[in-house]
């Protein structure tokens, strides 16, 4: 628990300078979280070394190919980095840039090492829904070679997703200062509000949007020591949610959502087209909310009516 917290404080944070410890909560629930995600991990990199080495073998010395040792090496492969993000996540290794930031009084230092906490846990709230979503998506997919549901290597985003944001709680709980903590949330949620109400504004800029999120952004959150990968993740989402003209509804053509009710059945059932199935198109909202989750063009006779 101590190396935990020292790797805490290497990043920056202050932890309760007042208390001198972490809440006793955070304390027992990083004990338990910490050899939970590790010792998975730690096996994981082994299965990741006996497959991709067996297959090799397999293939080039035997000359009889594992059919299913890519398969099993990618799923594996998934769940091995969003794992590894949290133990990053969790000693705080996550790649920043520090040269500023060291340059200012210890004071204002500290809050943007908090700022550089609460910024990643804005991006994972942002984005946990839509991933948890796509892994509940990938249960009507079965893999090719290993025929089991895709979902066991979807769920790997949203499993890592919400450890990092149990993580993210437990560094802003174990902050001495809760001044800095409501600032630096305050902050975080201002610069989001921000850019929403700019939303109206930021659509017609078209290809300036990327100098606006990409180098203006990004520079100012990578300057202010937030970790460079979640940096680039709320310049993405910010810049695809509030920059994107594709959120209309889809023509109101019958045979548009006929094809679309195909699709949104096929997919469930992973039965046949049937003629028969397009007579449940008569409820736009449903079947927009639904093409949204994001239908397979596999799955969809034509393709004309999905928009990326």
């Amino acid at each position: 628990m101590k190396d935990v917290i020292g790797d805490w404080q290497a990043a920056g944070i202050e932890e309760a300078d007042h208390a001198g410890v972490s809440p006793p909560w955070a304390t027992r629930i990083n004990a338990v979280l910490g050899p939970l995600v590790e010792i998975p991990a730690a096996l994981l990199v082994v299965a990741e070394i006996v497959v991709l080495f067996t297959g090799v073998l397999a293939r080039y010395v035997f000359h009889t190919p594992i059919v299913w040792s890519d398969e099993l090496a990618a799923i594996q492969f998934l769940w091995l980095a969003m794992l590894g993000s949290v133990i990053a996540f969790q000693r705080g290794e996550h790649m920043r840039m520090t040269a500023i930031s060291g340059m200012l009084r210890p004071r204002a230092r500290a809050f943007l090492d908090v700022v550089a906490v609460a910024a990643p846990l804005a991006f994972l709230v942002l984005i946990v829904h839509p991933a948890y979503e796509f892994a509940a998506d990938e249960v009507f997919v079965t893999t090719p070679a290993l025929e089991i549901p895709n979902a066991w290597r979807a769920a790997a985003i949203p499993v890592g997703i919400a450890l990092m944001m149990v993580i993210a709680v437990l560094r802003l709980a174990s902050v001495g200062d809760w001044r800095h903590v409501a600032g630096a949330v305050a902050l975080v949620a201002a610069v989001m509000g921000f850019f929403i109400l700019l939303g109206p504004v930021l659509k017609p800029l078209g290809q300036l949007n990327l100098l606006i999120f990409f180098v203006g952004l990004v520079g100012a959150m990578v300057f202010a020591a937030v970790p460079i990968a979640f940096a680039f993740g709320l310049a993405t989402f910010g810049y695809i949610a509030l920059t994107n003209n594709n959120n209309k509804q889809p023509d109101q053509n019958p045979t548009d959502w006929q094809t679309l009710t195909t699709c949104l059945i096929y997919r469930k059932n992973k039965n046949p087209f049937r003629k028969e199935d397009c007579q449940a198109a008569q409820k736009p909202g449903v079947l927009f909310r639904e093409r949204r989750q994001g239908i397979g063009t596999g799955f969809c006779a034509n393709k004309r009516v999905l928009l990326d």
